[in-house]
This record gives structure tokens, C-alpha cells and sequence, in this order.
């Protein structure tokens, strides 16, 4: 069989008096998003009122317990202020044990 003849691209290759390759189009540097909330996790807060903020929680959590079929409800804004409240307490907290209760929580 007769041997192919190389590629066209292979054949720049080897030339060494052709113009230098193309250069990489620059990139744009991408700017980081700055954290909405600064405030330290882990640290800042005193167990007293680490146990409010859990009773609170729980005390959010009872309450949509009770109200399930009210949030159900299409024409309810129920759903809405259960979040609400539930993220206004998610502001306060610090460490990992309440996280995982927020989580819970809905």
C-alpha cells in the first residue's frame, strides 16, 4: 500500500521558519463573590445562648407541626412565614448542632 502523505498540520510542525503559533486568547480574571455573612461559625457564642436559639427551633418546629395543613393550602401564605421565621433564626446560628436542627426544620 502507498504510504499517505502527512497532514497539513504536521507539516507546519516541522517547519521552523513559519510565524509562531497562535497565542492563547487572554483570559478575563473572575472576580470572587464576597460572603454575605462575615460572621465567624464556631465561635461567638455562649452556651445560654446556644440553648435559647435550640428552643427556639424546636419551639418553630412545634408550631408548623400543628400548622402542616394550613402551609398545605395553595391560597395560604402560611409556608411563607413558617420560612421566614425559620430563616431569621438560621442568621443566628453559629455551630454545627444547630445547623443540623435547621435542616430539620423544614
Amino acid at each position: 500500500m502507498p504510504r499517505k502523505a502527512p497532514l497539513q498540520e504536521n507539516a507546519m510542525e516541522d517547519d521552523d521558519d513559519e510565524a509562531p503559533p497562535p497565542q492563547k486568547p487572554q483570559q478575563k480574571k473572575r472576580k470572587r463573590r464576597e460572603a454575605k455573612d462575615r460572621t465567624p461559625v464556631m465561635d461567638g457564642q455562649t452556651e445560654e445562648e446556644r440553648r435559647i436559639l435550640r428552643q427556639e427551633q424546636r419551639n418553630l418546629q412545634d408550631r408548623i407541626g400543628e400548622r402542616r395543613a394550613a402551609m398545605c393550602a395553595l391560597d395560604s401564605d402560611e409556608f411563607k412565614n413558617q420560612r421566614a421565621a425559620n430563616n431569621g433564626l438560621f442568621k443566628k446560628v453559629r455551630y454545627n448542632r444547630e445547623m443540623v436542627n435547621d435542616g430539620d426544620i423544614m
